[in-house]
């Protein structure tokens, strides 16, 4: 059944949950960007790990990932940000609701903000 969108931004920082354990309890596109990054990386589901997972609003059906020369209807779409790690590397994924997941170039990533604490 489809989610709605409530306009609230949720982040929900899932450091150390392994996705083997906790594949049921994750939304099913997340799940699928699993299977991509294991593939990706030739390693078990169960070994990638769900750092942060955030759910948004994409401005168009790019999901925040256009393509140079392409074209992309201008629609509201419901997805995922999420960040996924394994065998010492971190992709990000962005998803729709429908199972639609691009992995984002690693130059496209965007880095955590720098720790502002200090000495």
């Amino acid at each position: 059944m489809p989610r709605t969108m409530t306009g609230v931004m949720l982040v929900v920082a899932l450091a150390s949950v392994t996705a083997g354990c906790a594949q049921e309890n994750l939304p099913p596109p997340v799940v699928v960007a699993i299977a991509d990054m294991a593939e990706h990386l030739n390693v078990q589901a169960e070994q990638v790990t769900v750092v942060e997972l955030e759910e948004v609003t994409w401005p168009n059906a790019s999901l925040g990932c256009p393509q140079p020369g392409m074209m992309y209807a201008q629609v509201l779409v419901p997805g995922y940000r999420v960040t996924l790690e394994a065998v010492g590397r971190r992709f990000e994924y962005h998803t729709d609701m429908t199972n639609r997941v691009v992995r984002v170039p690693q130059d496209r990533v965007t880095p955590p903000p720098a720790d502002a604490g200090g000495d």
